[in-house]
């Protein structure tokens, strides 16, 4: 039984916890996404990142998404904690759907299974990026209740 089914001209989007098997095929996902983001990756940071986070549920976790067993998306999510939330909250660190399963409510689906998980772990918000030139992502995101925050996200990367 999946955490999330969605039912679309494709078949069953069938939206799971991804475990250490699903390890290749997301795996694949993520350095197209990083591709298309323009985020520097190795292979081998994208592998240890996915091991690490499989190991450790109490940091975050991963969804994928299969039609007719099929490899369509993932989600990535990070918990947090915020006293302007008062409590919990998550950072939806990377969605993505394949180019073959766009525009099939995948996202969609991935996007609701995130936010009922974290819901029923305490989560107060959930936060995310994206790329001001990905209106299709900004439609999802804003028809799913986000709105842009007038502060702007500042990183520092510590080496």
């Amino acid at each position: 039984m999946s955490e999330s089914e969605h039912m679309d001209d494709g078949g069953i989007a069938a939206v799971r916890p991804a475990t250490p098997d699903d390890g290749p095929s997301i795996l694949r996902m993520m350095e197209a996404f990083n591709v298309y983001e323009g985020i520097p990756w190795t292979r081998a940071g994208l592998e240890k990142s996915f091991a690490t986070l499989l190991a450790h549920p109490e940091w975050g976790g991963i969804f994928f998404a299969e039609v007719g067993g099929i490899p369509a998306g993932y989600a990535v999510y990070a918990y947090s904690f915020d006293f302007e939330f008062a409590g919990r909250d998550a950072f939806l660190c990377e969605l993505f759907v394949t180019e073959r399963h766009r525009q099939k409510r995948i996202g969609q689906t991935l996007l609701a299974t995130v936010e009922a998980h974290v819901r029923a772990n305490d989560v107060r918000a959930v936060h995310l990026i994206v790329r001001g030139e990905n209106a299709t992502a900004q439609v999802l995101y804003r028809r799913n209740g986000f709105r842009f925050d007038p502060r702007l996200l500042m990183t520092k990367a510590l080496e």
